[in-house]
């Protein structure tokens, strides 16, 4: 009977020590959940800080560079971009001149198309320059409804054929 009686005490004890257990991994449970669902909000706030850089991230840096080979004094168009609506760029421009005459230079940032925008800035510079040379200048457009396409343009004044290049680059803020 001893045996019997010591027998159903450590059952008992197992039983208790197992219902102890049982309780505890309904604890950890519940904490297990809590933390999947703190998961699940760290997720979504992942997803829309991801969303937010998306955001950020379509409006880039937009660039454009290029040469022409010029024979007359004229204004000509080295190359342009076009800047997405409702945004703001400073947007940056050079050209050079490829020639060995002393001649003038000058550069432009033009607007070729687009309505509704504001802008501040330089847009245009003239140098004078020996066997070559070139300028710079900038801008800051704010694009309303509208897209608007700028170019940097440039007025070679000698009539000797030589080139003339440049860029042009649209950084947003």
């Amino acid at each position: 009977m001893v045996k019997l009686k010591s027998l159903l005490t450590r059952i008992v004890t197992n039983i208790s020590t197992l219902g102890n257990r049982v309780s505890g991994a309904e604890g950890n449970i519940s904490t297990l959940g809590t933390r999947v669902s703190g998961a699940e909000g760290n997720i979504s706030t992942l997803g829309n800080r991801v969303s937010g850089l998306e955001e950020k991230t379509s409006k880039s840096i937009i660039f454009k560079g290029g040469s022409v080979t010029v024979n007359a004094a004229a204004l000509f168009t080295i190359a342009q971009i076009t800047l997405p609506a409702n945004s703001r760029y400073l947007v940056l421009a050079s050209t050079y001149s490829q020639t060995t005459l002393s001649t003038q230079h000058a550069c432009y940032i033009s607007i070729m198309s687009g309505t509704g925008y504001t802008g501040y800035g330089g847009r245009s510079v003239r140098v004078s320059a020996n066997n070559g040379g070139g300028c710079a200048t900038w801008y800051v457009i704010e694009t309303g409804d509208d897209s608007v396409t700028v170019a940097v343009r440039c007025y070679g004044y000698t009539t000797s054929s030589h080139t003339e290049g440049g860029e042009i680059i649209g950084i947003p803020f």
